[in-house]
């Protein structure tokens, strides 16, 4: 069986370093780091009731799903591209340093591979429920032009996830407790924070699932699930529904 090492900011950023040797403790920084990012992001985006009191207090014609969630990302996004920006953009050198189209492949294929197993969740459990955050994304979507919605929900929303559920949950809590424990709950808190009731859970499971798998065969560097990632929510964001607008189209 393949054995995954941790790969550290320092590793990437130093490539002499050796990444078969998974760090013991988390670094200076990461122990302040970490914990600021993550209550931000809580606070920010998983607190309920966030989303209700932006779209209800913010003055016309930013009262709506779409700005409330720009501010909702804003600043973890800057909190995430501050602490973590660097070791992101080195980790895109390291990936695709070697059989770059092999990793073409996995993230072109990744989209397909997340749609085969949804369709055996629900030949398993019943269909899959349509989730309520699928349904305010498409709300969102209309409330924006393209573009603004493609560098929210396409670039930066990716990006806050990718460095939280990857890089912190299972990169850097891999000093603590074996990979496959919290690669396992890294997935599982993922597909949660996507969900407001259990029955909606297989619509993120396997986007979960695949993501962290791919974040694991890239050794701990996100460049390969983040870019899956991007992929994904772009054909949720203007693909499909430009698909949709056109075959209905008289």
């Amino acid at each position: 069986m393949q054995q995954f090492s941790i790969v550290t900011d320092q590793q990437i950023l130093h490539p002499q370093v050796s990444v078969t040797q998974s760090p013991t403790r988390l670094s200076r920084q990461d122990r302040w780091q970490i914990p600021v990012l993550l209550a931000t992001y809580a606070l920010c985006v998983l607190l309920p009731g966030t989303e209700t009191f932006l779209t209800t207090t913010l003055p016309a014609p930013f009262n709506n799903l779409f700005w409330a969630s720009v501010i909702m990302y804003a600043l973890p996004a800057i909190l995430g591209i501050a602490f973590y920006g660097r070791a992101v953009i080195a980790s895109f050198r390291s990936t695709f340093s070697s059989r770059p189209w092999l990793k073409i492949i996995a993230i072109i294929v990744s989209p397909v591979v997340i749609i085969v197993l949804n369709n055996i969740a629900s030949q398993l459990t019943g269909p899959v429920t349509e989730a309520e955050n699928e349904q305010k994304l498409q709300t969102a979507i209309q409330q924006a032009p393209l573009w603004a919605t493609v560098a929210l929900f396409v670039i930066i929303g990716p990006l806050v996830e990718e460095i939280i559920f990857r890089h912190i949950l299972i990169g850097k809590c891999s000093a603590f407790a074996p990979t496959w424990l919290v690669a396992s709950l890294s997935a599982v808190a993922f597909a949660l924070i996507h969900v407001n009731q259990p029955a909606e859970i297989m619509a993120y499971l396997p986007m979960a699932v695949i993501f962290t798998l791919l974040y694991l065969a890239a050794h701990k560097q996100i460049a390969l699930s983040y870019l899956a990632h991007i992929l994904n929510n772009f054909l949720v964001v203007a693909v499909i529904p430009w698909m949709v607008a056109t075959m209905g189209a008289p």
